[in-house]
């Protein structure tokens, strides 16, 4: 099981730990439980593997679909969405006509 961690400081400074429990099917933020549903679990997966890098919408629905992506939707925006309302406090911003982008630091090594 990967568990991945990631750390980020909100606007007045104060430090908040978000970590990924994929068995789970949610994440713990500052040690409290809030569970997701598959797809915002797996978009948030792909935005902290991406931190502070933009991830454009297309990307996001391949992670959803696979290959077989709907090429025109706004479905990535739905699940972001829902993302933001039950993270308020995730420092996500929106790229303008592109896609999203995770202003957070990974805990763990990677590799």
């Amino acid at each position: 099981m990967e568990i991945l961690r990631v750390a980020w400081l909100d606007e007045r400074g104060a430090g908040h730990i978000l970590r990924l429990s994929p068995r789970r099917s949610g994440v713990t933020v500052d040690g409290r439980f809030l569970p997701l549903a598959d797809p915002e679990l797996l978009l948030l997966t792909l935005l902290c593997r991406h931190a502070d890098q933009p991830v454009s919408r297309r990307n996001m629905l391949q992670a959803l679909w696979g290959t077989s992506a709907p090429c025109v939707t706004r479905i990535a925006d739905v699940y972001i969405q829902r993302l933001r309302n039950a993270l308020p406090l995730l420092p996500l911003e929106t790229v303008f006509r592109y896609g999203y982008v995770l202003h957070v630091f990974p805990l763990d090594d990677p590799s």
